[in-house]
């Protein structure tokens, strides 16, 4: 689930970038991207709770919750900056949020499987 997230993350910076050079502002339907790339984050989160409460150990449980609270506040307050800032910058704000929350997810993904 991980891979597909940062992967969904991925695409959503490359729309962003796409609209930036066009010098144009975020759009209803980027966030709604986002919106699904976060709900997928949620559910992952569902699962990694349960696998954890039923054996699966991690080094830091504290840092690892932090990065899967960190990712899903990334895409919202993005969404709140795109939609106050109607430029193009608001997709560089997406664009910055898409890449850091790819980010997140890889780090997650190590700390999960212990590299």
């Amino acid at each position: 689930m991980t891979w597909i997230l940062a992967a969904g993350a991925i695409a959503i910076a490359g729309w962003a970038t796409l609209r930036l050079l066009r010098d144009q502002p975020v759009i209803f339907k980027q966030l709604i991207a986002a919106g699904v790339v976060v709900a997928l984050l949620l559910v992952s989160m569902v699962f990694a709770a349960i696998q954890l409460a039923t054996g699966h150990v991690i080094a830091d449980p504290v840092v690892f919750w932090g990065y899967y609270i960190a990712g899903a506040l990334l895409f919202p307050f993005a969404g709140l900056l795109a939609v106050a800032e109607r430029t193009k910058w608001s997709s560089v704000v997406l664009l910055i949020a898409s890449l850091a929350f790819a980010i997140v997810q890889m780090r997650l993904y190590t700390l999960w499987v212990g590299a």
